[in-house]
């Protein structure tokens, strides 16, 4: 069987995620998403990889970014 390593929860510098090229091209109505989020605040974090350091990568979530 294989396991499954569901990482870790914890807080990360937006500075130390780096973004590749996105499928979604059309980022739709931030201005709606902002003002969601400062009243709910982030419900859905953004999924990160760790890479070597402190640096991480964008898996999910480049709109909340």
């Amino acid at each position: 069987m294989t396991e499954i390593n569901v990482g870790e929860v914890g807080m990360v510098s937006l500075s130390a995620i780096e973004i590749g090229e996105r499928a979604r091209q059309e980022m739709g109505d931030l201005i709606d998403m902002e003002y969601s989020m400062k009243e709910a605040g982030l419900i859905s974090p953004l999924a990160v990889k760790r890479l070597e350091g402190d640096k991480y990568y964008l898996l999910a979530g480049e709109r909340r970014y």
